[in-house]
């Protein structure tokens, strides 16, 4: 299904780094950052409320030129994006299977069969995702001279963070759908 969910991707990843980057001080992904720092033996964001901000501020997102997002947020955005993508788009998944395989759709509750398996790897896959895709494609527009919103970056980036995340995903689509046409 995440092959014709690409537009809803993309933008629930646009808009949950568009509230990583504004959210207050005390968020989780300022949390992140904070941890992070304080493992490196630097002051903490905490005492440092305008670093903090700046680091959190990290870019323009993904969509437009500016800088990447900060790898941090990427990872979290991509998270929460892959995960409310996969869950908002299920049960669609689950009769495209049915469908396919010849079994019956037996009630809206046997729609939900197997989302535990759908959506475990979600979060890694779609956090893979856009941590390659964000880095590969600003390094890339860089490296050619181009906007990281032209077509070449985020064409390049978009291919080989695919082929990052698939290396996730894969093994769990083969045993989610097992689990939609058992039911």
């Amino acid at each position: 299904m995440r092959e014709h969910s690409g537009f809803i991707f993309f933008g629930v990843y646009e808009r949950c780094l568009q509230l990583l980057q504004a959210a207050a001080p005390h968020s989780l992904s300022q949390l992140l950052i904070a941890g992070a720092s304080r493992g490196g033996g630097e002051e903490s964001p905490r005492r440092r409320p305008e670093a903090a901000r700046a680091e959190t501020a990290g870019g323009g997102g993904g969509g437009g030129g500016g800088e990447a997002p900060e790898a941090r947020l990427a990872l979290l955005a991509g998270g929460l994006a892959g995960t409310a993508t996969d869950v908002i788009l299920y049960p669609i998944d689950t009769v495209k299977t049915r469908l396919i395989s010849g079994r019956p759709l037996l009630g809206s509750s046997s729609l939900w069969s197997g989302i535990g398996v759908s959506v475990m790897p979600a979060i890694p896959a779609a956090a893979t995702f856009f941590t390659v895709y964000e880095a590969t494609k600003h390094r890339t527009a860089r490296l050619t001279g181009a906007d990281p919103s032209d077509t070449l970056p985020s064409a390049i980036a978009a291919a080989l963070a695919e082929s990052f995340s698939c290396v996730v995903r894969v093994p769990f689509e083969q045993l989610k759908m097992r689990m939609q046409v058992r039911y």
